[in-house]
């Protein structure tokens, strides 16, 4: 089944501990928190991909994630099971539910990379956004709901290329899709989220910004620089859009209206079409493609053929050409599924004339 139609894993029961405190109090309580996200179990399977050998981004110190709001005044710290929440007082979010679906969302991501996330997640919540730009170094965006940041592998981390940094921006449906990548400077990992734009998503759309958010902090490792666009946003949004229960038409808005106006389009997006006005469809073309191995192939296939471009990127010492490039894509995915690319572009165009190429 695809991303956006199997079943969201279950919540953790576990009990949250939090308390509104002062920054001096919230950093002598941070050493205390929690350095480990689970001890395995159905929801951390224990297979490992091929990828697990690399070495992760470094975590987000947790004292660290309680200074970085230190201008905020009061704050509130979540401890979940796989989560940190550091959150304003007066963001008026809540941390709770926040913790809770950043703890859901880890065992989503994780399953996609049959390997165990072993460390928590860490999710800032400013109240301004002055203090927002100065933590992801974006301009404040009314669309921009989060961001994660650090997330890219240790090798070559702060390279500033597609998955070091991610931006999520709320769609006019009020689900989520992804918007511009940036690169991040300094600090572990950690997710940092607008409560405005936040506050304005709908439940699901809460839900899939968190889970895609999170898969690029679990894949980071495997996503060196080089990375196509359209297969590192994709596969976060087969993991975003999993038991969203979001209607396929309404996740792809856009892409619905440019394929029944002019049909699928000619090509996957290029590198250069994530950023700007209409990033949007791009995004969406992206998790078309990686939904259809996804749902055809299964999620060894997805996984199996991310982390083949990913070991063909690395063995490339000069910046790839975009036919080197097409070519480690093209091993991979023959490898990884048995189809060739062109064959995968016309399967991939003939999904979006099938899903997309009528008004529902």
């Amino acid at each position: 089944m695809s991303g956006a139609e199997r079943s969201a894993a279950p919540r953790v029961h576990s009990p949250l501990r939090s308390v509104a405190l002062s920054i001096a109090a919230a950093t002598a309580l941070a050493g205390g928190f929690v350095t480990g996200c689970g001890d395995g179990g159905p929801d951390h399977p224990a297979a490992p991909s091929s990828s697990t050998s690399l070495t992760p981004p470094a975590p987000e110190s947790q004292a660290d994630a309680v200074r970085a709001l230190g201008s905020e005044g009061p704050l509130q710290v979540v401890r979940g099971a796989r989560s940190i929440v550091v959150a304003s007082a007066r963001s008026g979010i809540d941390a709770h539910d926040l913790a809770r679906r950043v703890d859901a969302a880890v065992p989503v991501a994780s399953r996609l990379w049959a390997t165990t996330w072993s460390q928590p997640v860490v999710v800032l919540v400013p109240a301004s956004l002055a203090h927002w730009q100065e933590l992801t170094g974006l301009q404040p965006d009314p669309d921009v709901a989060a961001v994660s940041l650090g997330a890219s592998s240790a090798e070559t981390s702060g390279s500033g290329v597609a998955g070091a940094g991610e931006v999520t921006s709320t769609s006019p449906g009020g689900h989520a899709s992804a918007g511009a990548s940036t690169s991040t400077s300094g600090g572990g990992q950690r997710i940092v989220v607008d409560p405005v734009a936040y506050q304005r998503l709908s439940d699901a759309g809460r839900g899939v910004v968190l889970r895609h958010e999170v898969e690029h902090l679990v894949s980071a490792a495997h996503t060196p620089p080089g990375m196509p666009s359209w297969l590192v946003e994709g596969t976060a949004d087969v993991v975003g859009f999993t038991g969203s229960g979001i209607p396929v038409s309404q996740a792809a808005e856009e892409l619905a209206a440019l394929v029944r106006h002019s049909g699928p389009p000619a090509s996957l997006p290029a590198d250069a079409d994530f950023s700007g006005g209409s990033s949007s469809v791009a995004y969406e073309e992206g998790w078309f493609a990686c939904r259809l191995i996804d749902r055809e192939k299964g999620a060894a296939a997805l996984r199996a053929f991310y982390d083949r471009v990913g070991a063909g990127i690395r063995t490339q010492r000069t910046p790839l050409a975009q036919d080197q490039r097409n070519s480690i894509v093209s091993d991979a995915l023959r490898q990884a599924t048995g189809w060739s690319l062109k064959e995968f572009v016309a399967r991939w165009q003939a999904d979006l004339q099938h899903e997309l190429g009528s008004a529902s």
